[in-house]
């Protein structure tokens, strides 16, 4: 099998199981994040309003606006390998009027948001890496 082949795999791998480590960073982020008492109900359902004008508005909402890549670059030594970007953290504008809040509230929900995304990147990244750390020990 030829090297070049070999990271195609590996990549089409990693794509593969990705879907699955956002799940399981999603659930891990939103128990850490949304139940640390910093948000009530009220709060929450506030929240899902928004996603909800954003969504409307053809923005996407505010879940999922984490992205990430997947792709293989060359290390030092010249093997080929595969790494993961993400980048994004879900926000909520300052134009933002389908949901009424004041400038406060809003930043305090985009703080929470934030360490949510942060929570959620760093989740998906950490799974990453374990299968990484598996994939070189396998070989």
């Amino acid at each position: 099998m030829s090297v070049r082949m070999d990271i195609h795999r590996r990549m089409e791998d990693a794509e593969d199981r990705l879907e699955g480590w956002i799940r399981s960073a999603v659930e891990e982020a939103q128990n850490k994040v949304f139940g640390d008492g910093r948000l009530d109900e009220g709060d929450l359902r506030r929240i899902n309003e928004v996603d909800e004008a954003l969504k409307n508005r053809r923005e996407g909402g505010l879940w999922g606006t984490v992205q990430y890549r997947i792709y293989a670059e060359e290390t030092d030594d010249g093997d080929e390998v595969v790494s993961i970007d993400t980048f994004g953290v879900p926000s909520i504008p300052p134009d933002i009027e389908a949901v009424e809040m004041d400038e406060e509230r809003r930043e305090m929900y985009n703080d929470v948001l934030s360490d949510y995304g942060v929570e959620v990147s760093e989740g998906v990244e950490r799974r990453f890496e374990d299968w990484r750390a598996e994939r070189r020990e396998q070989a």
